[in-house]
């Protein structure tokens, strides 16, 4: 009895899936939605902070939950995060609300414990402009021997 229910939940799971990655439907009744290739339950926003660079990294990452002036120049939060050595990444999940704006402020750069400099900030990203709910946000550090950068992504597209 137990196998033939979850198996029948199995096979609707996967059908939706299935045909919501082929476009046909949106989510299950606003309970989740298709971005990018994952699941994303309730419209959050998923934030992903890759070190894609030859270089440790000590992110300083900052968000605000509004879109104004003063939020873009002086945001209340930051993600803590710590060192990222080349090829780690981390993430974070935001209800849209949460979400208004971010970007990389001033990262530490290191190359074999050595203090090499200050990343310059990214473009700050802003809710309802660069990204919406259920977005995927990708800020990547990327770089080699005398080349370092941080790139933003929205849902796979570069927006800096």
């Amino acid at each position: 009895m137990f196998r033939h229910r979850f198996g029948t939940v199995l096979v609707v799971f996967v059908a939706a899936l299935t045909l919501g990655s082929a476009g046909c439907i949106n989510g299950l009744g606003g309970i989740f939605d298709f971005v990018d290739g994952r699941v994303s339950f309730d419209g959050d926003i998923r934030v992903e902070v890759f070190n894609d660079s030859d270089f440790e990294v000590i992110p300083d990452v900052r968000f605000d939950d509004d879109t104004d002036v003063r939020s873009i120049d002086n945001p209340d939060d930051f993600l803590d995060i710590g060192e990222l050595l080349p090829g780690e990444f981390v993430q974070f999940d935001f209800d849209c609300d949460e979400l208004g704006v971010i970007f990389s402020d001033e990262t530490e750069v290191f190359f074999f414990g050595e203090f090499v400099g200050v990343a310059e900030a990214s473009f700050p990203i802003i809710n309802g402009l660069e990204f919406d709910c259920a977005d995927l946000i990708q800020i990547r550090f990327v770089g080699a021997d005398d080349f370092f950068d941080v790139e933003t992504r929205v849902n796979g597209f570069r927006v800096d």
